[in-house]
């Protein structure tokens, strides 16, 4: 029995509830984009909605996003942690980019409702960059999935 309840725990934590899903109020446009980017980024270290893992979010939340609004709605996550998982790394939402920085608490920033984001997130060899500041610096994530992500977020910022 209590196998089960272990089991059951699991998955609850691994799923979006199908209602939080369908009144995401996410454009079509955004989905579509999430879309084809989870198709690009295929790696275990990435997930996008709407299957981020419960348990990898509520990590997230705990180490660098503390500030997400309950009215956020996740679209990507790079889990850095040791362990794989999200202990360290970056998660973009709807409206924010939120990492883990030095300190006791991660640094959000407002690029998706910035008009000029698009301009000003690049990826270099030291990592992510956005408004002059190294946002996000992979320890195990490959340096491809930053460039990617930071287009991702150059296209989300557009469409914002």
């Amino acid at each position: 029995m209590a196998g089960l309840i272990e089991i059951l725990n699991r998955l609850s934590e691994t799923a979006e509830p199908p209602e939080q899903i369908e009144n995401s109020g996410l454009k079509p446009s955004v989905r579509n984009i999430v879309a084809e980017f989870a198709g690009r980024m295929r790696h275990e270290r990435a997930f996008f909605f709407p299957t981020i893992p419960g348990a990898l979010l509520n990590q997230a939340k705990k180490r660098f996003a503390q500030d997400l609004r309950y009215d956020e709605v996740p679209l990507a996550l790079l889990a850095d942690g040791i362990k794989g998982d999200a202990r360290s790394g970056i998660l973009v939402t709807d409206r924010h980019v939120y990492s883990k920085k030095t300190g006791p608490r991660g640094m959000r920033l407002a690029l998706l409702e910035n008009a000029t984001a698009d301009n000003s997130v690049w990826a270099g060899c030291s990592g992510l960059m956005a408004e002059g500041q190294l946002v996000f610096k992979p320890v195990l994530v490959p340096g491809e999935l930053v460039v990617l992500l930071a287009e991702l977020i150059r296209r989300l910022a557009q469409r914002a």
